[in-house]
């Protein structure tokens, strides 16, 4: 209980600190990349965190746990997708890993978004708790 609150302001820094890095690390190809597959990526990172969060509902998991099946569904595919097109032939063509670069950053900001959401129904369904 006591480090909870550490870890909580912790996780926060390092997720700034990944969203800054990745930034600076594209940020000559990120706009026109985001102009290019930017609607589509986000609309694929929604989707999938809403799938995830539904199918926790289907196989009627606790809040908490939807919530982490939901962010996790939605911040895993970024690190996959980068890793099997840096293999092979692929590596060979980097404009392929645009779509998975950005991502990457992407996913970032809605799966922020997403936590900060879900923090606030876990906190008013605890609220509601005898």
């Amino acid at each position: 209980d006591r480090m909870e609150t550490p870890v909580k302001i912790t996780s926060v820094i390092l997720m700034a600190g990944i969203i800054t890095g990745a930034i600076l690390a594209n940020k000559s190809t990120l706009w026109t990349g985001i102009q290019k597959v930017g609607p589509a990526i986000l609309a694929l990172n929604l989707i999938t965190m809403i799938v995830g969060f539904i199918s926790g509902t289907l196989f009627r998991s606790e809040l908490r746990q939807r919530i982490s099946i939901s962010i996790e569904c939605g911040i895993q595919n970024g690190s996959l997708a980068l890793f099997i097109g840096s293999l092979g032939v692929m590596a060979n063509y980097p404009e392929i890993l645009l779509a998975p670069a950005i991502y990457g950053v992407l996913m970032f900001f809605t799966g922020g978004i997403f936590a900060v959401v879900y923090a606030r129904w876990v906190n008013q369904a605890q609220k509601r708790r005898p």
